[in-house]
């Protein structure tokens, strides 16, 4: 049996159910009875004798001499208590009399504190056994009374006050949060800020925080909206909309900083930004007012476009109904008639977009072909043979304008027979043979421009057969007729040119006809537009990319802005960098493809062989061992320790040429021997080195390398200026960084070696006989073997004269959006196929 049962069962057992409530009501009048005596009937009791009290125990307040005040003169602290003071509470009674005291813990919430223990200790009460009855009836009797500390009371600071007779407790928290408020009311932003960030220091679940946190931010928003700074408006706007969406005011108040900010985009015609704003605003509260308003507005604005659209098409001007629904889309995407006639127009007449920042015909100091003038000359000019592929170092070649080139003779005469066909898609016309063998006759011609001396050398004689044939007559057979050929290039529209030329030109054997390709296109300012010169005609399942757009930006990572916008769909002639960052960008390839392209880029240091200083071997040996290439390529060109997407090279060539001398090997950075060899050649030239100016192809990175290894050069004591291929061209120039691509390193040297686009026997006066000599035997060396093996032999003779600079190589890429597809599976340059190219029709903020 248990406890209870044995002591008590005897007792209980004897009484019936009457009996035994009756004894309960009694024992619970006894218990109440006993608390009403232990609670004092006054609620400020006189103390007991000062003989009786003792130092330690807490005593009743005392009216007469504690501090005391009235409720309605209290003050709230200053900005400066707040921050700087002791923290006190106010203990506000129910007679509005209001006592300063030291802080009461436990803190926040004291008076419900209390109240829930005290509750908990009168539950407890019904179940505690006899042995702890009078320590529970005590703890009952100390929760009635609140134990505080007068900071200034005479004598024993501590007092007890009765809980029935506390109206309220505001601890200092509190108080700073009232201070905090009355900034906010007086728009004391900066102040409030920093009680604020004290406060959420110090304790930042306190009650009240977090909507005085809420309120400044919608009070610093009405602040900026008052003082028009509308994008400070939204930005403490939207802190307080991810803090509580549903604030009162908040969607009125970001409404209305929307509101002025669209107004000022559309006053500018920058719907982009415009958009931006709509976006953002939809985005965070549905059907919203304002962008209901702008959404009617913007929406009639695009429908008036997409009739004139309409029209322009119904003229057959397809490629004003694309410009006009591309400007609908740039107005306001989210229009519903919008996507149909997008997709109907820019499906008929294609519009690529291309972000660039650089554009043609931006080099002054940097004479030779930039990489834009590069990108225009591969649409503008058609060559009669063009490059397909390389393999193992060797180039091969196809053509667009021959069904045959027949050789005879031992290949001493070729017969050439022009295509009868094309296809509409074709970038290329049905030619004839004066669009040939008039420029032929040119390069042949001694007293015109576009006189050829090397190839002249080559061919004897020229004669038609027909409309589609003519013939070729070598006085020595060349190792490759295609090489040979590939540099005579049909120009788009060049039958314009014709007509303003004197008709007794004796080269100008017919009128010549446009042998197709891209020609420039009117666009606006900061763009540069080129346009087939032959559409393709009405009623095809399939249309190409008709028109290419690129869009000039101040830097790459401006570009890619513009890319992630929207605004292109294809960039060009990226920093490696940037390439390595997007391909480790898994979000990223999602929309977008990097693709290698299979022709490098190989970027060397060529001599002026008209500079007297530089024709010392010993100086251009000096500037050689200066060139730290390991370093350079790592740290400022790839930006990448592992140097995937570059290579040291030896030539000016690919590094799997095959021109390249094995024995050749990459020269080493010695800056002893570089000062040796500058001593060596101040010794030839009697005298100090002068000033080396140092032209630069235009680009950052080029910027950046060459500005380094002009550091190194002057502080070994060669003076070196750099000059930015884009300034004004200087009187003379003695060095160059350029980039090239020598895929025919037996036809293209010559020209390399003299910077010129044509060889001429007379670019090599300047140059040591024996140079001359070996240009003159490669040039003339029939077999394609024997050829190769006198170009290693030139190339190790150059390295070893030092007579450029080779440096490194470097993988192309081109990021492409995924809507365009059609890309050939080898491309050589970035625009290569462009006309096989097809642009899905897409838009930025829509989906046609």
């Amino acid at each position: 049996m248990s406890h209870y049962r044995s002591q008590r069962e005897s007792y209980l057992v004897g009484l019936g159910p009457c009996s035994w409530r009756t004894l309960s009501m009694v024992a619970l009048c006894a218990v109440l009875t006993v608390n009403a005596l232990l609670v004092p009937a006054m609620v400020f009791a006189q103390p007991p004798a000062a003989e009786d009290a003792t130092d330690g125990e807490p005593m009743e307040p005392e009216e007469q001499s504690d501090p005391i005040f009235n409720l309605e003169d209290m003050q709230v602290p200053s900005v400066d208590e707040c921050l700087n003071g002791i923290g006190r509470d106010w203990v506000i009674l129910t007679t509005d009399k209001v006592y300063v005291v030291e802080s009461i813990v436990p803190r926040p919430n004291t008076l419900d504190r209390r109240k829930r223990l005290l509750e908990q200790k009168l539950d407890e009460r019904r179940t505690v056994s006899a042995e702890n009855r009078d320590k529970l009836i005590q703890e009952i009797d100390d929760l009635q009374y609140l134990y505080v500390s007068l900071p200034n009371a005479s004598g024993n600071p501590e007092r007890r006050l009765p809980i029935r007779v506390i109206k309220e407790i505001v601890h200092h928290e509190d108080l700073m949060l009232r201070r905090l408020n009355l900034l906010l009311d007086e728009q004391n932003i900066e102040l409030a800020l920093e009680l604020l960030n004290r406060l959420e220091r110090t304790w930042e679940a306190w009650p009240g925080v977090d909507a005085a946190h809420n309120r400044l931010l919608m009070v610093d928003g009405e602040y900026r909206i008052g003082q028009q700074n509308y994008e400070g408006a939204l930005a403490v706007l939207r802190e307080l909309y991810a803090r509580s969406k549903n604030y009162p005011q908040l969607s009125q108040r970001y409404g209305h900083a929307i509101d002025q900010l669209v107004a000022a985009a559309l006053a500018q015609q920058d719907y982009q930004r415009a958009f931006f704003y709509l976006d953002d605003l939809t985005g965070r509260f549905t059907d919203h007012p304002v962008f209901q308003k702008y959404d009617a507005q913007l929406s009639q604005q695009v429908r008036e476009l997409i009739a004139q659209a309409t029209a322009a098409a119904g003229q057959g001007d397809h490629r004003a109904a694309t410009m006009l629904v591309e400007e609908g889309a740039r107005v306001w995407p989210r229009t519903a008639e919008l996507a149909p006639a997008y997709r109907q127009y820019a499906e008929r007449f294609q519009r690529l977009h291309v972000g660039v920042v650089d554009r043609p015909g931006a080099g002054q100091a940097f004479f030779l072909p930039t990489p834009a003038d590069v990108r225009k000359r591969s649409l503008n000019l058609l060559p009669l043979f063009e490059l397909n592929r390389m393999r193992d170092g060797t180039a091969y070649y196809r053509t667009r304008f021959f069904d045959e080139w027949e050789p005879y003779d031992l290949g001493r005469r070729m017969k050439f027979t022009l295509r009868q066909f094309r296809q509409p898609s074709d970038l290329h016309n049905v030619i004839t043979v004066a669009d040939v063998v008039t420029p032929l006759l040119r390069r042949l011609e001694p007293t015109h421009p576009d006189n050829d001396e090397r190839l002249a050398s080559y061919i004897d004689s020229i004669s038609v057969l027909s409309p589609l044939e003519f013939m070729i007559e070598f006085r020595r057979v060349p190792p490759r007729v295609e090489p040979l050929l590939s540099g005579v290039l049909l120009k788009a529209n060049q039958q314009l040119a014709a007509e303003a030329e004197d008709a007794s030109d004796p080269t100008l054997i017919g009128p010549l006809s446009n042998p197709g390709g891209f020609d420039e296109s009117a666009v606006p300012a900061g763009q540069f537009g080129m346009e087939r010169t032959l559409p393709e005609p009405d009623g095809l399942p399939l249309f190409h990319v008709a028109e290419l757009v690129e869009h000039q930006y101040e830097n790459h990572e401006d570009a890619i802005q513009g890319l992630m916008r929207g605004d292109v769909s294809m960039l060009v002639d990226l920093p490696d960098l940037l390439v390595r960052r997007m391909q480790e960008d898994e979000g990223f390839l999602q929309q977008f493809e990097v693709q290698q392209l299979d022709l490098p880029r190989t970027q060397v240091i060529q001599f002026n062989p008209q500079s007297k200083p530089l024709r010392v071997r010993e100086l251009r040996r000096g500037l050689a061992y200066a060139v730290d290439r390991q370093r350079m390529l790592k740290d400022f060109v790839l930006q990448d320790e592992q140097m995937r997407h570059g290579r040291i090279v030896t030539g000016p060539f690919p590094s799997n040429s095959p021109a390249r001398h094995v024995l050749v090997k990459e020269r080493r950075y010695d800056l002893s021997s570089a000062i040796a060899m500058k001593v060596a050649a101040m010794k030839v030239l009697k005298g100090d080195i002068p000033k080396l100016r140092f032209v630069v192809e235009p680009g950052p990175i080029q910027m950046a390398t060459a500005t380094e290894m002009a550091r190194i050069w002057n502080r070994i004591g060669i003076p070196v200026e750099v000059i930015e291929g884009t300034q004004p061209a200087p009187e003379d120039w003695d060095m160059m960084f350029r980039s090239i691509q020598l895929v025919e390193p037996i036809v293209q040297i010559w020209p390399f070696l003299t910077i010129s686009e044509r060889a001429q026997l007379s670019d090599l006066d300047h140059y040591p006989d024996w140079l001359k000599q070996e240009l003159v035997e490669l040039d003339r060396t029939s077999d394609q073997s024997r050829a190769m093996t006198k170009m290693q032999e030139l190339h190790r003779h150059l390295w070893d004269d030092a007579a450029n600079i080779p440096l490194w190589e470097l993988d192309q890429f081109r990021v492409v959006r995924k809507t365009i597809v059609g890309f050939p599976p080898r491309a050589m340059h970035c625009y290569d196929g462009i006309e096989q190219w097809v642009c899905q029709p897409w838009y930025a903020g829509g989906q046609p």
